[in-house]
């Protein structure tokens, strides 16, 4: 019922209204209560002095006789109702209204009580105060009653209600009334309010939000008002068309990536296919070669291009092993992960980039042991990720400078760190980095993919990846597999 965001205001609101007027209105109210009831207390006990007195000196003086005198000098205050002599049997022995004398009392008033000691009560149905008074068997009464009785009769006073007290006791009623009327008509007009100038613009963002979220960019709030929802409405359409425009460039640069990898993917068939074209006159070359080699050992004409033909030989065998390391990698396969020797991978990984880290200048330094280093894997993902940290770090390095690659065994850990000394990353771009598409290469450069294939291929091998870089100092790639120790 209070999960909205109306419910709970309009019932702070409602909450706070009633603690700040109605604690201290009913405070009041019990404060104008207490002293209309004192003072009436106040009259009551004086009354029952008076006429207890009078009747004290009345049978001392006159006897009987003059009871009623004093009854009726007692109703001479405005304010008295009722006044009577209660026998203990509760007989009404004399009254103000003579119609009582004689009947039983609590007959004719049955919220009074009489007791061993004054009791005063309000009986608010009637609007009177009440006063009783036992009349106790003095000495100088003993002449006349009996001595054994303690108590002779009850003297009973009634005062009725102040105009003022009448009003008051009237208006907390009217007021209670009025208090729940104000309390429903603010709850109406809250809810009204609340519903123009809060719940509905919520609405209209809310909804707004749903429609961005189902892709709808093209949604624009109105802005009517300069408070804050018009401030929240003109933030909400700037970030709708930053998106928008967000939206397109991505489509576009997309576009032209897929356009790019398609090329790539073409050059890449081209590639495969010149490589397996230069390995069949290669093949030619090396066995006419090993057939001249061969003559030259009888043929002592040839000897003196023996060594030449030893350079010959092993350019060719070079050539070979570039060709056959382009055709490996070119080739689509399947993933499966199996049994990998890493120190195998990252040795055919660098022959692949020998051409174009020679053409740099780019010296390699490498740290790799002979052991094996298995690790459970799929061999192409791994070369594609070795590649592509290698040419990114040929990219920063730009040329003459160094490139370090160590691979070692370390706690279950297969570790390999890539580090050149070029032009390193800013600190604040470091997370950005696997992002898709981001890179800070030139824009005819780098696709922003090496990275975020890279991350992907890791998270496949369930390894870590680890960057640190500095500007101007170089960066470092630390790669963790687990590793599969030699049985």
């Amino acid at each position: 019922m209070f999960n909205t965001i109306k419910a709970k205001f309009i019932l702070v609101i409602l909450t706070i209204i009633i603690l700040g007027v109605g604690i201290p209105n009913f405070f009041l109210l019990q404060q104008f209560r207490s002293n209309f009831a004192e003072r009436s207390i106040i009259l009551l006990e004086t009354s029952l002095n008076v006429a207890r007195n009078g009747l004290v000196n009345c049978m001392n003086v006159h006897g009987k006789k003059d009871i009623p005198n004093i009854l009726e000098s007692v109703s001479q205050n405005e304010w008295i109702d009722h006044a009577r002599i209660v026998d203990i049997e509760g007989i009404i022995l004399y009254s103000l209204n003579h119609n009582e004398e004689g009947k039983r009392f609590f007959e004719i008033d049955s919220e009074h009580k009489f007791g061993n000691t004054r009791l005063i009560n309000l009986i608010e149905d009637k609007g009177v105060y009440s006063a009783t008074e036992p009349i106790f068997n003095a000495p100088e009464c003993q002449t006349c009653h009996n001595p054994s009785q303690e108590i002779i009769a009850y003297l009973d006073i009634d005062t009725k209600l102040t105009s003022a007290e009448n009003r008051f006791y009237t208006g907390t009623i009217h007021s209670v009334y009025l208090g729940i009327a104000i309390l429903f008509i603010l709850f109406i007009l809250l809810y009204i309010l609340f519903n123009k100038f809060i719940n509905n613009p919520l609405k209209k963002f809310m909804y707004a939000l749903d429609e961005v979220e189902a892709g709808n960019l093209n949604i624009q709030l109105p802005q009517e008002t300069d408070d804050e929802f018009g401030i929240i409405e003109k933030h909400f359409n700037k970030m709708v068309n930053n998106l928008k425009d967000s939206k397109r460039k991505i489509e576009e640069l997309h576009f032209e990536q897929l356009q790019h990898a398609d090329k790539l993917a073409t050059l890449g068939e081209l590639t495969a296919e010149i490589a397996h074209e230069i390995n069949n006159p290669s093949a030619i070359i090396l066995s006419r070669v090993d057939y001249l080699q061969l003559e030259a050992k009888e043929n002592e004409s040839l000897k003196k291009y023996e060594e030449d033909l030893n350079v010959i030989s092993s350019q060719i065998d070079r050539v070979s092993a570039i060709t056959s390391n382009i055709l490996r990698y070119s080739k689509k396969h399947s993933k499966e992960f199996q049994k990998v020797n890493l120190t195998k991978i990252v040795n055919e990984s660098l022959a692949v980039l020998h051409p174009r880290v020679r053409k740099k200048r780019v010296i390699i330094k490498k740290s790799i042991p002979d052991e094996e280093i298995l690790v459970n894997g799929d061999q192409v993902q791994i070369e594609q990720m070795i590649i592509n940290l290698v040419n990114n770090a040929v990219d920063a390095i730009e040329e003459d400078g160094i490139i370090d690659i160590q691979l070692e065994s370390k706690n279950g850990k297969a570790v390999i760190k890539i580090s050149d000394n070029g032009k390193g990353i800013q600190q604040q771009l470091l997370d950005q980095i696997y992002s898709p598409f981001f890179t800070t290469k030139e824009k005819d450069k780098g696709t922003g993919l090496g990275l975020y294939i890279v991350n992907n291929i890791i998270k496949n091998h369930n390894a870590e990846i680890q960057c640190s870089s500095k500007i101007n100092e170089g960066t470092q790639f630390k790669i963790s597999f687990n590793r599969i120790m030699n049985e």
